[in-house]
């Protein structure tokens, strides 16, 4: 074989890796998500938490991504986290306080080191 024959394989074995390693994180991936809505009933709190591993090995992540939205669709608040996986996904709790305008959401609820996010509406 010469030497392009052998580039052709090695980068055909590189494109097959890649698209295997891809599917393999994309099919064993786990995403979480929910919504409450305001007392006042003037914004939605929706969440989406994924469980997944990085491309390229390492500790696995969690991606908590919060959007918090109008009645109308706009998103008035987003707030994106990434930290360490700690465990199998767990219900999260999203508590509006009663004036509509803050927002808490536990993440882990049932595991010994929760954590929490606050977030405030401004007008």
């Amino acid at each position: 074989m010469n030497k392009r024959a052998h580039l052709l394989i090695f980068g055909g074995f590189l494109l097959f890796s890649a698209v295997g390693r891809f599917a393999w994180i994309q099919t064993t991936s786990v995403t979480l998500e929910e919504s409450a809505l305001s007392p006042d009933g003037k914004f939605i709190a929706k969440i989406s938490s994924k469980w997944s591993e990085r491309f390229f090995g390492g500790v696995p992540i969690e991606i908590h991504d919060l959007h918090i939205e109008s009645r109308a669709g706009q998103v008035v608040r987003r707030v994106l986290t990434e930290e360490p996986w700690t465990g199998w996904p767990k219900d999260s709790i999203m508590k509006w306080e009663s004036e509509g305008l803050s927002l808490s959401v536990t993440y882990k609820v049932h595991e010994a080191l929760s954590t929490q996010l606050s977030v405030r509406i401004t007008q």
